[in-house]
């Protein structure tokens, strides 16, 4: 082996060792002066909420819906009078045809109960949704009991919720 081969393979020993940096900072450089763009989700227009009224209690459907749950009464108006009971807190007048509905007071207000929340939680995700609590009270509907327990559990939604119309004597 030659001088100039000795020579050449120390030159080629350094350039090897110190070729990865080379790359690394050449890579670098390269990086730096042409950036790659991140690319940027392209917006998607959320649709506006709707103005929507929910009725929380339709008195010419509460007996049906009452029976379709599990609570039965020959009388629809045993069915009024023990959810307007039930769901206010009032205390029952004695009667021995509601002692089976009495017995299941607490049920029937946490039946209720899930419907009122059903509003509750449209009224919280739409903020141009109302609620009416009471529609269709006549005589015997109870809707004077039932209202304002229903406008007090959805008191945080201020006059988004009416009372509507309760059948006056």
């Amino acid at each position: 082996m030659t001088l100039w081969d000795v020579i050449a393979n120390k030159v080629l020993e350094k350039l090897e060792a110190s070729l990865p940096g080379l790359i690394q900072k050449a890579v670098e450089q390269y990086f730096k002066d042409h950036p790659i763009p991140v690319p940027q989700p392209t917006p998607v227009p959320v649709p506006e909420p709707e103005p929507i009224e929910y009725v929380v209690a339709d008195m010419d459907t509460i007996a049906s819906r009452m029976r379709e749950a599990g609570f039965h009464h020959y009388k629809d108006h045993a069915l009024w009078y023990a959810l307007g009971c039930a769901y206010s807190g009032t205390p029952w007048a004695y009667d021995i045809e509601l002692i089976e509905l009495e017995k299941q007071n607490y049920k029937i207000h946490d039946w209720f109960d899930g419907e009122v929340v059903k509003v509750l939680s449209q009224l919280k995700s739409n903020p141009k949704a109302t609620a009416i609590c009471i529609v269709n009270d006549g005589p015997e509907k109870c809707g004077f009991r039932l209202g304002p327990a229903i406008r007090e559990r959805l008191c945080e939604f201020g006059d988004r919720v009416k009372m509507g119309e309760l059948f006056q004597n």
